[in-house]
């Protein structure tokens, strides 16, 4: 059984760094941990995605979405579908998470925040809530001037953000192996 690990984002140069890119923060680490990372685009470009061996040779696939966050459902969809991946339990969507603060994160399967568009997208594409995400913190808003979401999200992390998301990101991948069979 193949993982496939999708990391939600808003596409290109200008949104890179953005708290609501943090999905393709994480697989673009992922990449950079493993030599001569290929990255390949699907056939409808809408995802990029490449394939790295994890433990026991099993086949990971990691990727990232080229649709902006509230079509990413059809990127999953898409992958899933071109990579065989017909078992949802093999899915591991990475994405941004108002309800934690920035440094802290979780891995559960079927169980989301509150509201995020993203994931509502994947959802509705795939049929089903019956996939793993990996829900990553990133709220550090002040209590006495909070932003609205939708304004904060599109924002850049700042450099110590950043930093405590990054320190991160070895536990996560270390998580998302323990599902490989």
């Amino acid at each position: 059984m193949n993982i496939l690990v999708v990391g939600l984002g808003n596409p290109g140069d200008k949104y890179a760094h953005h708290r609501h890119s943090v999905g393709h923060m994480f697989v673009d680490w992922i990449g950079k941990q493993h030599e001569n990372t290929l990255w390949r685009a699907d056939s409808k470009k809408r995802a990029a995605h490449a394939r790295i061996q994890g433990p026991s040779n099993t086949s990971i696939i990691i990727a990232k979405t080229r649709t902006y966050m509230n079509e990413s459902g059809k990127a999953a969809h898409i992958l899933c579908k071109e990579l065989e991946v017909s078992d949802t339990k093999a899915l591991v969507i990475v994405h941004d998470d108002l309800d934690f603060p920035v440094g802290q994160w979780k891995l559960g399967f079927a169980k989301g925040p509150k509201l995020h568009n993203g994931i509502t997208s994947v959802e509705a594409s795939l049929h089903t809530d019956q996939f793993w995400r990996l829900r990553i913190g990133i709220e550090n808003r002040p209590p006495t001037m909070r932003l609205p979401g939708e304004t904060y999200v599109l924002q850049d992390f700042t450099s110590d953000e950043k930093n405590m998301v990054y320190a991160e990101f070895p536990r996560m991948w270390q998580q998302i192996l323990t599902l490989a069979p």
